[in-house]
């Protein structure tokens, strides 16, 4: 079993250097790349309580961090079940390929995220730097499978409950805090 860490999605959200890619803590103007080389990266946070509960299970397991996933392309090759947990909502189109093959060659995966695969990035300089535009008409890359927006969105369409069976988009929340919630409506009941 290989357990994979979480570093990305943290980098999404750590405004280190007075910028992340939210504007609530980008002083109102996200920034589209970010470093992971700047101070203070956040830690494994619920990380931590899935490691501690695998270990008292007596389960038997490696750890390799998303970003892994991305710059060693056989990284699954060794294993029958991957475990990501936490909250691993960013991914490049590498990353998610690797699980895509794995899965197909039947691997096993246990997703203990809420938001996993949400949102497409791309990685630069030697996978040191995060990009992400969210928003198709100002991401650059001509290769439109590539473009940094989530994944169920134009021009990508590949949702993430095609590979995990359920996604965000649909389910995931249900409105602000304070409302009523409505029914989950079931979108592929032969999955």
């Amino acid at each position: 079993t290989l357990l994979l860490a979480d570093f990305v999605t943290a980098q999404a959200y750590h405004a280190a250097g007075g910028k992340s890619f939210y504007d609530y803590n980008s002083g109102g103007a996200r920034e589209p790349k970010v470093s992971f080389d700047r101070p203070g990266l956040p830690q494994l946070g619920a990380m931590g309580a899935i490691i501690r509960w695998m270990l008292a299970q007596g389960l038997s397991f490696e750890v390799a961090s998303l970003v892994d996933l991305h710059t060693h392309p056989r990284l699954l090759h060794d294993y029958d079940c991957i475990v990501f947990g936490d909250h691993a909502e960013y991914w490049s189109a590498p990353m998610r390929l690797q699980v895509e093959r794995f899965v197909s060659n039947g691997g096993n995966v246990m997703c203990l995220s809420g938001n996993t695969c949400y949102r497409q990035v791309r990685f630069e300089d030697d996978a040191r730097t995060l990009v992400s535009f969210k928003n198709a008409k100002d991401d650059p890359e001509p290769d439109a499978a590539l473009c940094t927006v989530a994944f169920a969105q134009p021009p990508v369409h590949r949702p993430p409950n095609a590979m995990l069976g359920v996604g965000w988009t649909y389910g995931g929340f249900d409105g602000a805090p304070g409302t009523t919630p409505t029914p989950y409506k079931v979108h592929f009941p032969t999955h």
